[in-house]
């Protein structure tokens, strides 16, 4: 880890499609770029609702929240220089239509269950 790295960066974000239909788990360095260039927005869940925000929404709400006290001491937030985001957990892909390939594996046990 750099000397300057905040323990956050390590943290790893859930990529939904557009669908909501998990695909990949990212990083926090990826997930920031791609809501910083529109191609995805944060997925939240706020007093029973799901909620979503492109990158100015969170980083708005990461500031109310911080200033209003709701800053917990298990979530993860990342100083910049002026200033402080909350680390989102689930972002979704606005781009992106594929569902995830499932590899089924051949073995023995699979060709009986397939073949009866």
């Amino acid at each position: 880890m750099k000397s300057g790295a905040s323990p956050a960066m390590q943290a790893s974000v859930l990529a939904l499609n557009r669908q909501y239909a998990p695909v990949h788990i990212l990083s926090v360095r990826r997930s920031f770029c791609l809501l910083a260039k529109a191609l995805a927005e944060v997925i939240s869940i706020e007093d029973g609702t799901w909620c979503s925000y492109d990158f100015d929404g969170w980083r708005e709400h990461s500031e109310m929240k911080s200033e209003l006290g709701g800053r917990e001491d298990d979530e993860d937030w990342i100083r910049s220089v002026n200033f402080e985001i909350q680390v989102p957990r689930v972002i979704r892909l606005l781009y992106y239509d594929r569902l995830p390939r499932l590899a089924v594996k051949f073995s023995r046990r699979n060709v009986f269950l397939r073949d009866e």
